[in-house]
């Protein structure tokens, strides 16, 4: 428009600027919506909670800091002019009330977050605490059962199904068949023998139900016995680096456990034949990678 009024002729009605000028104006004016479509898909913000959620949150929060930065202005004022009685300070009110607001800001804003959370969106809060809670619990939970009760428990409180149920899988017949007979051949039973080298080791406990003991010290565990698709098992925690060394050597007899293998935790076959003077060592380590410093030096005295 500047550009017509500053060059009359060069946009006359027939002019080549005019006729271009009448296509690229369409053009950009069009650009403006395309824009705003590409942004909405691009950041995600068709999500309208999304968007009511974070105005609530700005929005209260700019008005309280407003507030919180005026009255500071002017009390700071008041109180300047009665100790100094030198008139305006407002440039120290200024510099105070702004560090105060930058100090405010993130604290007040998690505030502000949780309580709109808490009123609007009950279900979302709700669910969101019950997931990282049990996301902490089963970075230390290792009994099956345990955990199946805890995941059918999240699932019922989050989703809220009309029925929930979780399958496991029995034990097959012809296993238990074989790890009875290897247990014949071996003369030993591993339990036992597990629970002797375990309970040897200082305030060393045995819990957990029958037939799948846990052994701890100091409410820690550093062993349990497991059945693992009808196989029993030994599960222990392993120096770094020394999963992948048992389990790429012998496969046989050493695996990867679930729930806590990513941990590092090793698993040890007990249906076949055993080198329980490797067992025992393992165990020693787990025991010293679990239980306090003081505990550990015992070891070292005996």
């Amino acid at each position: 428009m500047a550009l017509s009024l500053l060059f009359p002729q060069a946009f006359g009605p027939h002019s080549l600027l005019n006729v271009l000028y009448q296509l690229v104006w369409p053009l950009t004016v069009l650009g403006i919506p395309i824009s705003i479509g590409i942004a909405i898909l691009r950041y995600h913000l068709w999500d309208i909670d999304s968007i009511i959620n974070r105005t609530l949150v700005y929005g209260l929060l700019t008005t309280l800091l407003a507030a919180v930065y005026a009255g500071l202005i002017i009390g700071l004022e008041s109180l300047a002019g009665v100790i100094t009685t030198q008139g305006s300070q407002q440039p120290v009110a200024l510099v105070v009330s702004t560090l105060a607001i930058f100090a405010l800001f993130q604290p007040l804003r998690r505030r502000i977050q949780n309580i709109i959370d808490r009123r609007f969106y009950r279900r979302k809060y709700d669910a969101a605490k019950t997931l990282a809670a049990f996301s902490a619990m089963l970075r230390n939970e290792v009994d099956l059962n345990q955990l199946r009760a805890q995941l059918l428990a999240v699932v019922q409180e989050t989703m809220q199904p009309a029925h929930v149920s979780l399958w496991l899988r029995p034990p097959d017949r012809t296993e238990n068949i074989r790890q009875s007979a290897i247990l014949r051949r071996n003369k030993v039973d591993p339990l036992n023998r597990l629970r002797t080298i375990c309970l040897a080791f200082p305030e060393a406990i045995e819990a957990g139900g029958v037939g799948d003991p846990t052994f701890k010290v100091r409410d820690k565990i550093f062993a349990m016995r497991h059945q693992v698709d009808g196989r029993m098992s030994m599960w222990c925690k392993a120096p770094p680096g020394a999963q992948n060394v048992l389990v790429g050597s012998n496969p046989e007899q050493f695996f990867v456990p679930p729930y806590v293998g990513h941990h590092g935790w090793v698993g040890v076959w007990l249906d076949v034949e055993i080198d329980w003077d490797l067992v025992a060592d393992l165990i020693h380590d787990s025991y010293r990678m679990t239980a306090p410093k003081r505990l550990s030096a015992r070891l070292d005295e005996s």
